[in-house]
Parts: C-alpha cells; sequence; structure tokens
C-alpha cells in the first residue's frame, strides 16, 4: 500500500485511515487465541492491536510534522492511548494530548529510556 504522491496529504492520510480500517478488520475477525510472531515476543490480537494503535498514531503525528501540519489525536481517544500502553509497553502511558512525549517513547525523539514493545498476552 502506498500513497500516490500527485493525491497530496489528502491521499497520504486516506491510506492512513485505509490502513486503520484494514487493522480493525484483521483483529475483529481474528480468533482470541491465535497468536503470531513479533520479534519482541509472541502476541494475540489485543497486543498486536495496541501496538497497530500506537504506530498508526505516532505515524500520522509523524506525517503531519513533515507536511507542518497541525495534529492531535481526536478526544475520542484519551482513554485509547492509556489502555494502548497499558497492553503494549510497559513505559507508562502515552500521554495525551503530549504527542511529543510518544514520540520520544517509540525512539523517534532523545529520550532517557528506548520504547520497548511487550505485546506477550498477559505481560
Amino acid at each position: 500500500m502506498h500513497a500516490d504522491r500527485s493525491a497530496g496529504p489528502a491521499g497520504l492520510i486516506q491510506v492512513v485511515d485505509a490502513s486503520g480500517a484494514l487493522l480493525v478488520a484483521m483483529v475483529r475477525t481474528t480468533r482470541s487465541e491465535v497468536r503470531a510472531y513479533h520479534s519482541d515476543g509472541v502476541t494475540d490480537p489485543g497486543g498486536f492491536a495496541a501496538m497497530g494503535v500506537v504506530e498508526i498514531l505516532v505515524h500520522t503525528h509523524d506525517l503531519a510534522r513533515g507536511l507542518d501540519l497541525s495534529w492531535d489525536p481526536p478526544a475520542v481517544l484519551r482513554g485509547t492511548c492509556a489502555a494502548v500502553s497499558r497492553r503494549a509497553g510497559h513505559h507508562g502511558p502515552l500521554a495525551h494530548p503530549a504527542v511529543g512525549r510518544r514520540t520520544r517513547r517509540t525512539a523517534r525523539a532523545p529520550a532517557t529510556a528506548r520504547w520497548k514493545w511487550y505485546p506477550t498476552p498477559g505481560s
């Protein structure tokens, strides 16, 4: 999947939106007992979903910065950020709306500790 450069920022956001829809479809249709490999540990659909949400939020932030656009996750995601960070990583919550903190935790900016995924069910 890729964005057509001629579609501009709107086309790029459309690709991110489609990626989110694909993530939702995969998680909704995968049985809870299914496990998948990740370099930081075997994960279940919930762990896969949590990692996907973090990636979509962080990369949307990256895109907005690169395009010099103002962007912050929608207010509906305030509780989601905390739940996702509890499920996917053990370095504290992904602050909302502090996107800078989220990017530091995922190694996109200097920080004292690099982000590490903890995708294993029950970890």
